[in-house]
C-alpha cells in the first residue's frame, strides 16, 4: 500500500511534468510567447528538482538505515509519513528496536558471564598461539599474586614443572602438577580445553588448587586411624590396668596383714609383688599416653579474631621466659610492617608457636651460641607468613616428609604429637605449615595464612 501511494505520487508528478513539457512545446511553436516559454522552463526545472528530492529522500533514508545497522546507531528515525511510507517506517523502526533489544540482551548476558567467570573460585588462564597468557578472573590473579603474567616464560617463576605442564597440556587432558607458592610446593589439578573463534585459537586452562583438600583428607584419615586405634587399645588395656591395679592392692594387703608365704617362697612373693606393681604402673602410663593422642581428634574449632602480630609475639615471648627457655639462647623477633595484623584464634596459634619454639630451643641446647628467631612478613601475593628459625642441626632430608605424621618422632621420650597438632591447627585456619632450611643454618618452620 505504501509503495502504491508512492507510485501514484510519482505518476502524478510525471503527468504534471508531461503537461508542462507539452505546454512548453506549444509555447515554442507559437510566436510571441517568450515570457510564457521562460516561465514554463522554470516550472519544469522546479518539477525535476522536486521529483529528485522526493525520490532521493527515500533513498537517503534507506542508506542511513543501513549505515545505522552497520554502526549500531539505533537513535535514528526514518521515512516521514507525508510520503506514504508510514508502514515501511514502522518496519524500519521495529527492525532497529529488535536489533537493539538483542544487543542489550547480549550485553547483559556478556556482563553476567564476565561476572560469573570473575567470581569463579577456580583460577582460569588462557594461552594464545604466540605464547601470550591472559588471566581471566580474580582467583587467577590471587594465585599468581602481584607477579606480571603476560607470557608463558613468566610461569617459570612458579616452577619448571608447572611451566612445562601448561605449555604441553593437550585439550581434554588433566594433570597434577606442583606449583611453587612463595617457596612452598602446592598441588594443582590443571585441565585444558581449546577455543576456536575465527582465525583465533587459544587454550583455556583451569588451575584447581587441591592442596587444601589433600591436607584435609590426609588429616581426616589420621583422625580416623587415631580414633580407631585409641578406642581399640583402650578397650583392651582398661581391664588389664584394672586387674593389675587390683592384684597390686591385694599383694600389698597380704604383705601388710602378715600373711606372707613361707620363707622359702618369700623371695618369689616379693618378685611377684614387684612384677604386679610394674604392670600396674605401665598400664596406667599407657592409659595416659594413649589419652594424650586423643587431643589430635578433639581440636576445638578456631574462634578467630583480629590481633596485632606484635602483641602475639610479646605473649609468646612472655610464656617462653616464664618457662626459662629464652634465658639460655639468643631470641629475636622481626615484624614487617610493625602494624601487621592477623585474623586467627590467638590461643591455638600461641600453642603452635610455643611448640615450634620449644623444638627450636631443644635443637640448639648443645650449641655454644644458640639462636632462635621469630619473624612475620607479608609476601608479594599479600599472604601473611610467620617463621621460626634456629641455628641447630636442621631436619634431615630423609625425614622431612614424615615429621608432621602423627606419632613420628626422633626425640627420646617424644610422643610425635606436637608437630602433627601444629599442622592440624594451621589447616583448621585455612593455612599451611612447612619446613625448610634456615639461613641461620638450622631448620625453618613457616606458617602460611
Amino acid at each position: 500500500m505504501a509503495f502504491s501511494r508512492f507510485s501514484i505520487r510519482v505518476f502524478i508528478r510525471a503527468l504534471l511534468m508531461a503537461a508542462t513539457v507539452t505546454g512548453l512545446g506549444m509555447a515554442l511553436l507559437t510566436p510571441g510567447y517568450y515570457a510564457v516559454t521562460g516561465l514554463l522552463v522554470l516550472v519544469i526545472a522546479g518539477q525535476l528538482i522536486e521529483l529528485n528530492h522526493f525520490v532521493g529522500r527515500t533513498h537517503t533514508d534507506l542508506m542511513h538505515f543501513l549505515e545505522a545497522l552497520r554502526s549500531g546507531d539505533f537513535s535514528q528515525r526514518y521515512l516521514d509519513n507525508d510520503r506514504g511510507f508510514a508502514p515501511l517506517a514502522r518496519q524500519f523502526r521495529s527492525v532497529l528496536a529488535t536489533i537493539e533489544d538483542n544487543r542489550t540482551e547480549q550485553e547483559s548476558r556478556l556482563r553476567y558471564m564476565t561476572a560469573l567467570t570473575e567470581q569463579s573460585p577456580v583460577p582460569l588462564i588462557s594461552v594464545l598461539g604466540d605464547g601470550q597468557v591472559r588471566l581471566h578472573n580474580l582467583a587467577a590473579r590471587r594465585l599468581f599474586g602481584q607477579g606480571a603474567i603476560n607470557h608463558l616464560d613468566d610461569l617459570i617463576a612458579y616452577g619448571a614443572e608447572f611451566h612445562d605442564a601448561v605449555n604441553t597440556l593437550e585439550p581434554g587432558q588433566r594433570r597434577l602438577v606442583r606449583f611453587n607458592d612463595d617457596g612452598v610446593e602446592r598441588q594443582l589439578a590443571i585441565l585444558a580445553s581449546r577455543i576456536v573463534s575465527g582465525d583465533r585459537v587459544e587454550t583455556l586452562v583451569s588451575l584447581q588448587d587441591i592442596q587444601g583438600e589433600l591436607d584435609a583428607n590426609q588429616l581426616q584419615t589420621w583422625h580416623e586411624l587415631v580414633r580407631v586405634l585409641t578406642h581399640e587399645i583402650m578397650n583392651s588395656l582398661t581391664p588389664v590396668a584394672s586387674l593389675a591395679k587390683t592384684a597390686s592392692e591385694l599383694m600389698s594387703d597380704l604383705r601388710q596383714s602378715g600373711q606372707a608365704p613361707p620363707e622359702a617362697a618369700e623371695s618369689d612373693f616379693e618378685d611377684a609383688c614387684q612384677a604386679v606393681d610394674t604392670v600396674a604402673r605401665r598400664a596406667d602410663g599407657m592409659m595416659q599416653f594413649i589419652q594424650s593422642y586423643r587431643t589430635l581428634t578433639q581440636l576445638p574449632k578456631p574462634r578467630q579474631k583480629t590481633i596485632r602480630v606484635s602483641e602475639l609475639f610479646k605473649r609468646v615471648h612472655a610464656l617462653l621466659a616464664h618457662a626459662g627457655l629464652s634465658d639460655a639462647l639468643s631470641f629475636t623477633t622481626c615484624i614487617e610492617p610493625d602494624t601487621l595484623q592477623l585474623t586467627v584464634d590467638p590461643d591455638l596459634l600461641e600453642q603452635v608457636l610455643i611448640n615450634l619454639l620449644t623444638n627450636a630451643a631443644q635443637a640448639t641446647e648443645h650449641l655454644t651460641d644458640p639462636e632462635v628467631r621469630l619473624s612475620a612478613a607479608v609476601t608479594h601475593r599479600g599472604r601473611v607468613v610467620l617463621a621460626v628459625d634456629d641455628n641447630g642441626p636442621g631436619i634431615p632430608d630423609a625425614i622431612t616428609d614424615r615429621i608432621f605424621v602423627p606419632f613420628f618422632t626422633t626425640k627420646r621420650g617424644g610422643s610425635g604429637v606436637g608437630l602433627a597438632l601444629a599442622r592440624q591447627i594451621m589447616i583448621a585456619h585455612g593455612g599451611r605449615l612447612s619446613v625448610s632450611q634456615s639461613n641461620l643454618g638450622g631448620a625453618r618452620f613457616t606458617l602460611f595464612f
